[in-house]
């Protein structure tokens, strides 16, 4: 494989206790997907600890069931977001399973990587094809992943760009009868109402009970400095 210029080195699951393999994997100093489908913790730990002896540093974990195909309640993707806190490393998942749902769930709980056997013929058998994806659903598939994977986005507490136009959904508050100047304020003649174009509803309780300083009709929106 270094001889045809191989980007990147995957260690399946079987060959994660293969110690002389790892380590001359290492020293490439090319990044590493390392599959931990069969491996307890301290094989995890072992491999892990040879690799960053060897200065290896673009390391992806990926969380793996190694069965074909793999059921969807021995996944426990869980698992993979432990690893990223405790390994602190990038993680991946390396999904078994025959349908979506699996490489979708851990596309929102952080995978960086996702792997999936695929086939190009269904006609053609192969020691995976039983369990493999045909390139017309893995094109599907990889749209859900897309889509997951925009979905996720950022933190963030402001109202959206696509949101904004509907701002107007909100109430304000509104002149519901006539007032005539010197009349009170009551729930009566002045609502929280739609459009938001008003006055905020949080000044509802500044006006109740007090006094009106001039005529208002109604449909008129409230504004500060209205009450005596």
């Amino acid at each position: 494989l270094e001889k045809h210029k191989c980007p990147i080195y995957k260690i399946a699951s079987p060959e994660i206790t293969d110690l002389p393999l790892i380590e001359r994997v290492a020293k490439t100093k090319k990044p590493i997907f390392i599959s931990t489908g069969l491996a307890n913790k301290k094989d995890i730990e072992m491999a892990l600890k040879l690799l960053r002896k060897n200065n290896c540093k673009k390391i992806i974990l990926m969380k793996c069931t190694s069965s074909y195909p793999a059921p969807l309640e021995e996944i426990n993707l869980k698992t993979m977001q432990h690893y990223e806190k405790k390994f602190n490393l990038k993680v991946g998942y390396s999904d078994h399973t025959l349908n979506h749902s699996a490489s979708m769930a851990a596309t929102a709980l952080g995978a960086r990587v996702i792997e999936k056997h695929i086939v190009l013929n269904n006609k053609i058998k192969s020691l995976d094809s039983f369990f493999s994806m045909n390139l017309k659903n893995f094109k599907i598939f990889v749209k859900n992943i897309r889509e997951t994977g925009k979905c996720i986005g950022s933190i963030n507490y402001q109202i959206s760009k696509s949101s904004r136009k509907n701002l107007n959904g909100r109430k304000s508050l509104y002149v519901s009868q006539d007032i005539k100047k010197g009349d009170l304020f009551t729930h009566e003649n002045i609502k929280s109402v739609r459009p938001s174009y008003g006055l905020h509803p949080k000044y509802l309780y500044k006006f109740i009970g007090r006094k009106s300083k001039k005529n208002l009709r109604k449909g008129e929106r409230l504004k500060v400095g209205l009450v005596v």
